[in-house]
This record gives C-alpha cells, structure tokens and sequence, in this order.
C-alpha cells in the first residue's frame, strides 16, 4: 500500500498561493477599521472584475457558485425548464441549476478541446431550453459562439459563461467571460487569483446587476432602509477582507498569468515525446488560457489511480478530474445511464492533472515530468 500523504505537506503541491506581504498588508489594514463588509474594496473589487472581463458591471459573492445560482434564479426558472451544460465539470453547475428551479441536461464534450462539443449541444436542445452554462474547463475557454449557434442563436436561450476556472484567459481576441449575456468568476485557492472563498458575476444589464447586488443581500434594496426588503433574497455577500485580498492580485494578474503560461509551455516541452499521453490543446496565437491545472489524457493501461498514488509517495499532489456528472449519485434522478455522453464517459477516468500553481518552479516542473515518465514506463 501507498502512504496515505492526506495530512502531510506536498513538496509539490496542487495548490500554491501568490499571496505577498503587500496582500497581507491590505487585509490587514481593513482589520483595523470597523467596516468589515460592503465598504469600498468590495465596489473596487467589482469595478476590476467587470473590466477584466470587459463588461459594465459586476457583483460580488461569497462563491462562484452563489454566482452561478443566483444568475440562474433571475431566470424566474418554472418546472420543467431545461438548462443545458457540461457533465465534465465540478457538481456546483448542476447544484446551481437545480437550486434555482432548472433542470440539468448534459451535452457531450468534444474530445480534444474536452469544453461542450457544439454539435452535441444541438442535439439536446428543446422547446423547453432556457440557458446554457458554457464551462471554460480547465481554465481553456471553449469556443462561445459556436455554442450559440448550436442553440439556433435564440434569444430566449440565456447563455452564461461558467469562466470560474479562466480569469484572465482569452479566446478570439476576447477575454473570457465577454462573450455571454452573463458570466462568472471564482476565487477558491486553486485559481490563478484567490480570496479563499468568493465569487463574482459580470453583465452589462444594470438591471440584472442591480437585482444581483440585492438579491445576495437577503433581497433588500440598497436604495431603501435597513427593513426594506424587497424580495426573498439569499445571504451571498462578499467581505471586505476578501476584496482586499484580491485585489493586489488582479493588479499582478498579466504577470500571473504569464508564468503559468510559461509553466504549461514547459510541461509541453518536456512531455511531448512522452508516450501514453495526449496533452491539452495548446492556445491559438494570442489566445490565453488560464491554466487552472495542467490537465492530461492517459492513452495507456496504466491506472490513472496508481500514477496518483506512486506521485504522492514522491511527494507530488496530482488530481482526478472530473468525475462525470451524469453518474454521481446524486443526480442519478436525472436519468442518465453509465454509458451516456460516451465521450466524457470514456475520458474522466484517463485525466490526470498536474500541478500547476502560481509559485511553482522550474526545478519543480521539470521534476513532475521526471518522475511521471519514470513510473508511465516501469523504472
């Protein structure tokens, strides 16, 4: 048996914050005033968010997914409204779907790009198709028109960029999340930029920002008193703190992505001879991905489970994903079948994702392909 590493260090981790002393600083600096929450970094925060994403307005959240559910909810969703994604994502799309009264349908993925393949998208639509949450997995964005084709280019379908894995990618001269009527960001650890937990949501209606901003505030209505509630609402707000934290990074956010661009280019260096994997599709000239994780496709017998475990005995973190939607447990109630969506079906259990973090070296990349290509061929 492999040693269980869940409570040690990782030498190599999944995870490694470009968190400086100036953010520290930030944080601290708010801690020693008495506004905590809804100030002013939280309004720069969004300002950033929604320029990045060259968009008008953005709100923030406690999550990407109070992001995603709370768009979703402004749908006004009715039983039996279709809302149609990826299954090779993170359970929170189908968890904000089903929250606000959706129905999650699942269109396969292409299998090079492993974003929503359009022509699948096409099949699934219906009379009932009132969104589509287009996933720029792994941080690559997926090709957003071509998705809005796939609907027949109507206007009752709303299209929501899920980009809470790709801040700061770009795809066709766009950056993600211009493209949708909506789109979201996150900020969990893992992401290039990270305020531990938060989320924001950008548009350029200043109707939708505005029921946003209220509707993660328990529904009251800024404009009015401290009792007036104007709708049901949710307790989704983002703190100060959080913003503070962030936004140092968004200032640093080319020079991050930059280095992760340069670390993925030296993973397809070093593991293009490599056999027994395919990698990920490199970004068009100028393009950008955000390159979340360094994602792989095993082509051989090799147990993708054991290549996990022989990394950790090293001291490397790797990751297992996604696991596919449409055979969790807990959305077996949707009705798909093991072998449904035959793509993704056949490709989560190949992907192995490397570290890629916004600290990680060189030295440390190099030593990640060393000790992958040793256990792939048996020394």
């Amino acid at each position: 048996m492999g040693i269980d590493r869940s409570a040690l260090p990782w030498r190599i981790p999944m995870v490694a914050t470009d968190i400086r002393a100036a953010d520290r600083q930030a944080v601290a600096a708010v801690l020693e005033g008495d506004l905590l929450s809804q100030g002013p970094r939280l309004a720069e925060f969004e300002r950033r968010c929604a320029e990045i994403a060259g968009r008008n307005h953005g709100v923030g959240f406690s999550s990407g997914t109070a992001a995603l559910h709370l768009l979703l909810h402004c749908l006004e969703l009715q039983p039996g409204d279709e809302v149609i994604t990826t299954p090779f994502t993170v359970p929170a799309v189908a968890d904000a779907i089903l929250s606000a009264g959706g129905h999650p349908v699942f269109a396969d993925i292409d299998d090079r790009s492993w974003n929503l393949d359009p022509e699948r998208v096409a099949e699934v639509v219906t009379p009932r198709t009132r969104a589509l949450v287009v996933v720029h997995t792994f941080g690559a964005p997926a090709a957003v028109e071509e998705l809005r084709a796939a609907v027949g280019g109507r206007s009752a379908v709303n299209l929501i960029e899920d980009a809470c894995q790709a801040i700061g990618a770009r795809y066709a001269g766009r950056p993600a999340g211009a493209q949708g009527d909506s789109a979201t960001f996150a900020f969990f650890p893992n992401k290039p930029v990270t305020l531990a937990e938060g989320g924001v949501a950008v548009c350029d209606d200043p109707q939708l920002a505005a029921r946003l901003a209220r509707l993660r505030n328990h529904g009251r209505d800024p404009a009015g008193g401290w009792l007036d509630q104007a709708e049901v609402g949710f307790n989704y707000r983002l703190n100060e703190m959080q913003c503070a934290l962030g936004l140092g990074q968004l200032a640093r956010l080319d020079q991050i992505s930059r280095r992760r661009d340069a670390r993925a280019a030296r993973y397809r260096r070093q593991l293009a001879d490599c056999p027994g994997l395919v990698l990920p599709q490199a970004p068009a000239e100028g393009d950008r991905h955000a390159w979340f994780c360094y994602p792989l496709r095993l082509t051989t017998a090799a147990s993708r489970d054991g290549l996990v475990a022989g990394m950790a005995e090293r001291g490397i973190q790797c990751g297992r994903y996604f696991a596919p939607l449409h055979q969790q447990p807990a959305l077996r109630r949707l009705g798909y079948g093991e072998a449904d969506l035959p793509v993704c079906s056949a490709l989560a259990p190949a992907m192995l994702a490397l570290p890629l973090n916004s600290r990680i070296s060189d030295e440390q990349v190099d030593e990640v392909c060393e000790v992958l290509r040793g256990l792939l061929v048996g020394r």
